[in-house]
């Protein structure tokens, strides 16, 4: 069977909704640092888990833009992107020559790739575009990884 995604089947069987969540939780890891220090398994495993919550939860403010330009060169196309310093990225753009796939396109493009954070997305599409911009893709970043687990070295072992 397949959920009531348009309220059809709410309908069909006179049903309604009904205030809103029954239910919010959250969980809470907890360890004891003696038996984290002895067991190089289990603090391996407690890494990765507090590693992958970070990192997701990071990553929920922030879309990754890709974008093809024209350009002479990389270094052209990247001092056009980055004259707006605040949508050039987490620590600037990636940028790659693109494969032409018609024999007649004698332009060079490049591809750009900028992770920015949610309320600059637009911004930035709009910028990309003045550049001369096509072929964009916009997605939700899933994780945004930082130098080390923030948690992890917190619990200093």
């Amino acid at each position: 069977r397949r959920p009531a995604g348009t309220g059809r089947r709410l309908r069909e069987n006179q049903l309604k909704i009904l205030g809103g969540p029954i239910l919010r939780s959250q969980a809470c890891l907890i360890a004891h640092r003696r038996s984290l220090a002895a067991n190089p398994d289990v603090r391996s495993l407690v890494r990765t888990l507090l590693e992958h919550v970070e990192a997701r939860q990071r990553a929920r403010s922030y879309m990754q833009v890709t974008a093809n330009i024209p350009g002479e060169s990389i270094e052209d196309v990247g001092r056009r992107v980055t004259t707006r310093h605040e949508l050039a990225g987490l620590q600037g753009p990636t940028i790659a020559p693109l494969w032409s796939s018609s024999p007649d396109d004698t332009q060079p493009w490049f591809m750009v790739t900028i992770v920015v954070p949610n309320e600059r997305m637009l911004e930035l599409v709009d910028h990309l575009r003045s550049l001369g911009g096509a072929g964009m893709a916009v997605v939700q970043v899933q994780y945004v990884f930082s130098e080390q687990s923030e948690a992890f070295a917190r619990l200093d072992i």
